[in-house]
């Protein structure tokens, strides 16, 4: 599968996933745990056949960035950088 159809599924599971998502009754431990276990699988399905650039990296980090926020309650209107996002993930950005 081409990158872009792996980025749309991954969407398509964090859409589905949104409500429970932005919820404020769950905790970011848990929240990390999904974006672990699901959105990152979803994503890198058969990734060990995929040649790399970097517009298609960026492809992935736009989706992970995309959860993150949305986990964090956080829109780019509040104008976050991606370090204050993983920031409060407890993460590093590589």
């Amino acid at each position: 599968m081409l990158i872009r159809e792996r980025t749309a599924k991954s969407r398509q599971v964090m859409s589905a996933l949104e409500k429970v998502m932005k919820g404020r009754n769950m905790s970011m431990a848990v929240k990390w745990r999904i974006r672990n276990s699901v959105i990152l699988l979803t994503l890198s399905y058969a990734s060990e056949t995929w040649t790399w650039n970097a517009a298609q990296q960026s492809q992935i980090k736009a989706v992970e960035m995309s959860y993150l926020l949305g986990a964090c309650s956080v829109s780019r209107w509040d104008r976050e950088s991606n370090e204050e996002t993983y920031g409060r993930f407890g993460m590093s950005e590589t």
